[in-house]
């Protein structure tokens, strides 16, 4: 379990888990209950009889020997089983939810639960020990006239028909619960409540500042771990959700720490003055008026502001600088060279097949595709990427992808490749 097989699963708070009634509701309900319960006594009842009341009663307890179950009922007995790889519950994953339970009630013979489970991802290997664990939690919960049916709701899983089989064999579920080191993981799953954990857990999700990151680590470190009672298993489950909280706590740490990208100081206008360096026998038209050009095509361009410059829409062409300019926009160009040099950001969006040699303080680069990158230096170190594939990338610079957040070393970002 050191490397979780979905390491970002969606969770859902508790506070939105579906409950059988909301807080006014039940408060209707038991003032309902305590009116009947007043006039029910003789005082305000002057003309009911003892005996009538005690025949009403009987007739009560006759109508309530069958108390079907419903759907919110199975759902609250299995929500609170804890997941096996994370410390949260099968809810707030919601791998188990209300809206694929149904429950066939047969008051004269034999009634149904069916269950249809959703993995966190289609190629989970854990789906089977959950549906284990959910068998066990319900055959020990329930009479035994409900038949229990689980199944990997539809298209949730590519190996469906296989965990499916496995789930309802009642030779294959018997030779699991022989297992005993299967039996101590079910009964680690069914064993805590992750309410505690899962209120950590988003405290250290949401946290923005190291004082308040801080203080939770402080508040880990009060919270009592005194298991020596408890058995075996118990004490390893309590350890390793310990240590995930901890790592976690470290990593968080850690992205607080990390220096992120920011454009300093505000954009400065456009001018005026791109002038092409050479030209392939074309003549340049003359004219009075002063308006940068925009397309550039086959052609070899020395950017010459000591302001902003903006580059759009340029083909097969090559884009150099004179003067370090404070700024650069590059944008929309395809099949091109461009050496860049600037004292400030340079940002580039939507270029395809070129390759970017860049010399800056800060860069960013956005919908880049099967480029080269070059970096001659860039302040801290670091570029940032989003939405960018077939990336090729001169070593010994960092590289920040909003699409592949990388917080471990060792990850490969599918998005890079590394110029040897």
């Amino acid at each position: 379990m050191s490397d979780p097989i979905n390491a970002n699963p969606t969770i859902i708070d508790v506070t939105n888990l579906p409950t059988r009634l909301s807080t006014d509701d039940k408060t209707t309900s038991r003032n309902k209950e305590l009116v009947s319960e007043l006039t029910s006594l003789s005082l305000l009842n002057p003309d009911e009889s003892a005996e009538s009341r005690s025949e009403e009663e009987e007739e009560d307890s006759d109508t309530e020997d069958y108390d079907p179950i419903d759907e919110q009922e199975i759902f609250d007995l299995i929500a609170t089983i804890s997941d096996p790889e994370h410390p949260l519950t099968l809810a707030q994953l919601a791998v188990v939810n209300l809206k694929d339970i149904k429950v066939t009630t047969n008051p004269a013979g034999i009634s149904e639960v069916l269950i249809k489970i959703t993995p966190t991802i289609t190629h989970c290997s854990l789906a089977t020990l959950i549906g284990l664990g959910i068998r066990a939690r319900l055959d020990r919960s329930l009479p035994a006239r409900y038949r229990i049916r689980i199944l990997i709701k539809e298209g949730a899983h590519q190996s469906e028909n296989q965990v499916n089989k496995q789930l309802n064999d009642k030779e294959r579920v018997a030779a699991a619960c022989e297992n005993e080191q299967l039996l101590n993981v079910i009964s680690q799953m069914l064993s805590t409540n992750q309410t505690m954990d899962f209120d950590i857990l988003s405290s250290i999700v949401s946290c923005t500042s190291k004082e308040d990151l801080h203080a939770i680590q402080s508040h880990l470190k009060t919270i009592n771990t005194d298991d020596t009672n408890q058995p075996t298993y118990i004490q390893k489950k309590n350890a390793e959700k310990m240590k995930k909280l901890n790592d976690l706590l470290s990593s968080k740490t850690n992205q607080l720490s990390k220096k992120r990208f920011a454009f300093q100081g505000d954009p400065i206008p456009p001018s005026s003055t791109t002038d092409k360096l050479t030209t392939h026998n074309e003549t340049q038209p003359s004219t009075s008026e002063n308006v940068p050009r925009t397309i550039i095509d086959q052609e070899e361009y020395l950017i010459t502001e000591t302001g902003h410059a903006l580059i759009t829409n340029f083909t097969n062409s090559i884009i150099k600088t004179g003067n370090p300019p404070s700024s650069i926009h590059l944008e929309n160009g395809t099949g091109s060279t461009c050496d860049l040099t600037c004292s400030g950001p340079i940002f580039i969006n939507n270029v395809r097949d070129s390759t970017l040699i860049i010399s800056c303080h800060q860069a960013r680069l956005h919908h880049v595709y099967d480029c080269t990158v070059i970096v001659k230096h860039v302040a801290n170190n670091r570029i940032i990427i989003e939405n960018c594939h077939g990336l090729k990338v001169s070593p010994g610079v960092e590289i920040d992808d909003f699409n592949h957040p990388v917080k471990n070393g060792g990850v490969t970002n599918p998005n890079i490749e590394w110029i040897t």
